[in-house]
C-alpha cells in the first residue's frame, strides 16, 4: 500500500458484533478500583478547637442534675441571657453533643453500675 501526503491512511473499521461480544469481558482488563472518587479522609480523635463550654460546664451539670430532661437549646438560651459568657446560636450543636455524652454516661451508670473513669481503667492483662 502506498501512502500519499494528501489522504489519511485507511484503518479497518471494527466489526460491531465483535465489539459487542467483547464488552462482556472488557471490564476484566480495566481498572480494579474506581479512580474517579477520592478515598475518604481518616477520622480524627482529637479536638481542633478549644471547648467553648469548658468554663461553664459545672453550671450546666447543675442544671442537668436539677432537670435531666432539659434540652440543650433551652440551656443555650439560658446561658445567653444569664451572662455566663458570650455564646452564639452556632454553638448549639456542640452543646447538644456534650449533653448527649453526659446522658450516655448516666445511662451506663444506671445499667452497669459505676463506670470506671479513663484514669481508673487498669492496663494489666
Amino acid at each position: 500500500m502506498v501512502l500519499s501526503k494528501d489522504r489519511p491512511p485507511e484503518t479497518a473499521a471494527p466489526d460491531a458484533s465483535t465489539f459487542v461480544k467483547g464488552l462482556a469481558t472488557a471490564w476484566r482488563g480495566g481498572e480494579v478500583r474506581p479512580t474517579h472518587r477520592q478515598e475518604p479522609a481518616p477520622g480524627r480523635h482529637w479536638r481542633t478547637r478549644s471547648d467553648p463550654f469548658a468554663a461553664v460546664w459545672p453550671v450546666l451539670l447543675g442544671w442537668l442534675e436539677e432537670k435531666p430532661d432539659l434540652e440543650a437549646k433551652a440551656m443555650l438560651q439560658r446561658l445567653q441571657t444569664s451572662g455566663f459568657g458570650e455564646f452564639s446560636d452556632g454553638q448549639l450543636r456542640t452543646l447538644q453533643r456534650r449533653v448527649k455524652n453526659w446522658r450516655k454516661q448516666i445511662v451506663q451508670q444506671l445499667i452497669y453500675g459505676a463506670v470506671p473513669q479513663p484514669t481508673q481503667i487498669s492496663t494489666e492483662s
